[in-house]
């Protein structure tokens, strides 16, 4: 039996989440069938050059990128970066959280529209 399109992409979207889960335990959750992955922010570089170049994710599309001032926090900004993989139809959100007087490193090498 072939698998449809929309269960092709549910199972690689469901497998995708529970691949993240594994790894990330406690920072990963799904929002309807969207993949929030919370990381530490010195890691933003490194998680985007993985979910960018690897051949099981390729989220290749930097669709939205944000910050969020939450002033009533110690670590009062949370980036958030959200990617768009074609080939896979799946979307995830990347979210850090850091103080005024933290550096984020940037992500233009990978995603040029970053600037």
């Amino acid at each position: 039996m072939l698998l449809s399109d929309k269960n092709t992409k549910m199972f690689f979207s469901n497998s995708l989440f529970n691949n993240f889960a594994k790894f990330f335990p406690g920072f990963v959750y799904k929002i309807e069938n969207e993949i929030y992955l919370k990381i530490n922010y010195n890691l933003i570089n490194k998680v985007c050059f993985f979910l960018h170049y690897h051949t099981q994710t390729l989220y290749q599309q930097l669709i939205d990128l944000y910050c969020v001032d939450y002033f009533e926090r110690l670590n009062r900004f949370e980036i958030c970066y959200s990617l768009l993989s074609l080939q896979l139809n799946t979307r995830i959100t990347l979210t850090a959280s850091f103080s005024d007087r933290q550096i984020i490193s940037t992500v233009c090498n990978i995603f040029p529209n970053a600037l």
